[in-house]
């Protein structure tokens, strides 16, 4: 029992000491490096389905990658610009009653984006762990748009004809994680954001029309991230 104690005195002793250590140090203003995870996508629509049409809205999962840059201008506050390759989209489950036979079938929308996140950043405190919060607006630019059906075990993916589909899509991103400092010119980070798009996707939109054109639709996503930065450039004055 006293050399586990012994043990993890000395453990808690180095902690502080590296903590020190690193926020004596000048850190750079400027880090460059990469960001990967996870993007849990869902869509809303406007209006919302009846229930009795047996509409049910669910998520879909994809892959979010890219590269950022952020320009630090005090200990604690900074901006960053992204480049993202990120896969939005969401699912959709149905069924109806015919002769007294239920058929049902789902869809997955499947959408890529090139998305280009401006972000306000924040820490807490001048150790190797710190808290960060950001937010900010961000641009996405439609790399392809897929519809995945499922029926009867039977799977058919067709495109999205650009005609059907906004091009752009325009959001807020915000969200908190943590960074830590593995030496002053090197962090990772663990983030988990909400992304709220505000263009409607429906490009065919028109309040008048009986046959779907009239429901406007926007994304809604969680993004769980992961990622590296490396400071460049000469120390913070």
């Amino acid at each position: 029992m006293k050399k586990n104690t012994i043990i993890l005195l000395q453990s808690l002793m180095f902690v502080s000491l590296l903590t020190v250590r690193l926020s004596a140090q000048s850190s750079p203003s400027i880090w460059i490096g990469a960001i990967g995870g996870a993007d849990i996508g869902k869509l809303t629509f406007d209006p919302v389905p009846s229930p009795s049409t047996n509409v049910v809205l669910g998520t879909r999962t994809g892959v979010l990658l890219g590269a950022e840059l952020d320009d630090w201008f005090s200990s604690n506050f900074g901006v960053g610009a992204h480049v993202e390759y990120v896969q939005k989209g969401g699912s959709e489950t149905s069924s109806f009653t015919f002769e007294n036979q239920t058929f049902s079938f789902s869809e997955d929308y499947i959408f890529s984006y090139l998305q280009i996140p401006i972000l306000f950043k924040a820490t807490i405190g001048s150790g190797s762990f710190k808290p960060l919060f950001f937010v900010g607006p961000e641009l996405g630019f439609k790399l392809s748009a897929k519809l995945k059906v499922t029926q009867n075990g039977q799977d058919t993916t067709l495109d999205a004809p650009d005609s059907a589909i906004t091009s752009t899509n325009v959001g807020l991103l915000l969200g908190a994680g943590l960074t830590i400092a593995i030496d002053p010119t090197t962090t990772v980070f663990l983030t988990a954001g909400y992304d709220y798009g505000f263009t409607n996707l429906n490009f065919q939109y028109n309040p008048g029309s009986q046959d779907g054109g009239n429901v406007k639709v926007y994304t809604r996503d969680i993004r769980i991230t992961a990622g590296i930065l490396f400071g460049v450039g000469k120390p913070r004055e």
